[in-house]
């Protein structure tokens, strides 16, 4: 792993039938970095509960928690393609 993957987690409210979900756990993988998954297929309410609640309409719903306590919403699959991206 590499240090960028040590001081950061993601979490991701997914779905196992979402391709835009597969992808983004995918991409993590690809790229070592440490993450989290909440399935949402037994959980519908909760899952539109969490898009309510984090102001974003689809999923993946993505959040990046570093080390100093900071969280901060990615959003979806691009998103944290972007956001990955302009990391390196």
């Amino acid at each position: 792993m590499n240090s960028y993957s040590v001081k950061r987690h993601y979490f991701l409210w997914a779905r196992q039938d979402c391709d835009w979900c597969v992808q983004a756990i995918g991409l993590l993988n690809k790229e070592h970095l440490s993450y989290s998954v909440f399935g949402m297929d037994e959980e519908p309410e909760l899952l539109e509960a969490a898009k309510k609640n984090f102001k974003w309409e689809t999923i993946p719903i993505i959040f990046e928690i570093c080390m100093d306590g900071t969280t901060k919403l990615i959003g979806g699959f691009t998103d944290l393609e972007q956001h990955l991206e302009e990391r390196k």
